[in-house]
């Protein structure tokens, strides 16, 4: 058996194993005293290599440039890592992408409701740009994409969803989109819809009329509270009182990732507490005698088949599309109105009676001032009328809008 012969230097050793080869080493300046020995990496031929490998040793630690090999590595790795991480990232796809900005969407965050909303969306993008890289989408590609969707509705929704998505790409450290590629100049999705059609209180006293009983209550308390239609379906006996004249608004109605109609949030995740007036307490009280089940927890509008349930906002816009007809209110073929006319016809009026800022915002739930600020321009006719009649019966002063100190 051939023993290993080691050839002692002024720096390191070489070593001659029995395969014949040369292994170089030298101890580990950073291990002293402990002696450890740091090997090449790998073996050689010819001795005189072995060597060479020493001497470069060396001649880094005399100029100060050595590095410990581990160290080397690790770097080596990180930047490796890092190499496909970036090639990685510039492999995102818009639907690899569209997948993982929906999927870090939290329900503490929006509602199942918008999560579906998204997910629908998000179908027409991936059709048409899905299999594109991030970094390669332009402008014009976006152009053409939007161009050659089916509708103006689906054009400004999917639009308006690919761009609030794409910043999400910018913002984010996992994509290398650095500026986002939407530069389309499009309305926005109620621009879309076109305009909406401003309610007069003869066409509200109309509605109220011609709606089916069971929502005829709800008609009034819309023009009086403004609340958005899911915060006024999602009310149950316990969030309503009547000898205070008021109503609590803790939920909405929403769906979950089942599709199962549930309460979730409002929409600014707030409660909040709206004084009504006698007139929309008397409706309340009138209608929950009639329709209204039993029970603390009982929808005060409850679903025409069976009263334990919510009745669903489809259903009671299909029951306004037809009060509409019979109380003969005709839209203009640009105009649009939905229950959310009421929360803009019962805003104006309080903005009309002197509401301010801080007023509305508490009372319709808004949380920034600009939202507020767009019900205090009264209408001029609006406010001769006001001023020519001091007993118009649809003017009630504010303070009886605001809790007593």
């Amino acid at each position: 058996m051939s023993k290993t012969k080691v050839k002692r230097q002024s720096f390191g050793n070489i070593t001659k194993l029995p395969s014949g080869r040369y292994r170089a080493r030298y101890q580990d300046p950073t291990a002293l005293p402990k002696r450890t020995w740091i090997n090449a990496p790998r073996t050689y031929d010819q001795k005189k290599d072995a060597e060479w490998w020493l001497h470069e040793v060396k001649l880094a630690m005399d100029r100060g440039t050595w590095e410990h090999p581990a160290a080397v590595a690790a770097r080596e790795a990180e930047e490796e890592a890092a190499a496909a991480a970036q090639a990685e990232a510039e492999a995102l796809t818009v639907a690899v992408w569209a997948d993982r900005w929906l999927a870090g969407k939290r329900l503490d965050d929006v509602t199942a409701a918008t999560i579906r909303t998204y997910r629908d969306r998000l179908r027409h993008v991936t059709r048409g740009l899905g299999d594109v890289r991030l970094v390669d989408l332009t402008p014009e590609m976006i152009a053409d994409w939007y161009d050659a969707l089916p509708s103006d509705g689906v054009r400004t929704s999917a639009y308006l969803t690919l761009r609030i998505m794409l910043n999400a790409a910018v913002a984010s450290d996992d994509t290398p989109l650095a500026k986002n590629p939407c530069r389309l100049k499009r309305p926005t999705a109620s621009h879309a819809r076109g305009r909406r059609h401003l309610l007069t209180d003869a066409e509200v006293d109309a509605i109220a009329a011609a709606i089916r009983p069971e929502l005829k209550a709800l008609v009034i308390l819309l023009a009086d509270a403004g609340l958005r239609i899911n915060e006024a379906l999602a009310l149950r006996r316990r969030d309503v009182h009547l000898d205070a004249g008021e109503v609590e608004v803790r939920h909405s109605l929403t769906r979950d990732e089942t599709g199962a109609l549930v309460l979730g949030s409002t929409k600014t995740r707030r409660s909040r507490t709206v004084l009504l007036r006698p007139t929309t307490v008397e409706a309340l009280r009138e209608h929950m005698d009639a329709h209204t089940g039993g029970g603390v927890d009982a929808p005060i509008f409850p679903s025409l088949v069976e009263k334990r349930r919510f009745l669903m906002a489809s259903t009671a816009s299909k029951a306004l599309d037809v009060a509409l007809r019979k109380a003969g209110i005709i839209l203009g073929d640009d105009e649009y109105l939905g229950w959310h006319g009421f929360r803009h016809y019962s805003a104006t009026r309080f903005g009309e009676l002197g509401a301010t800022t801080a007023d509305l915002m508490d009372r319709y739930g808004w949380t920034t001032a600009s939202m507020a600020t767009l019900y205090q321009h009264a209408v001029k006719t609006r406010q001769r009328a006001l001023l020519d009649s001091e007993q118009d019966s649809t003017v009630v002063s504010i303070r009886k809008y605001r809790r007593q100190a």
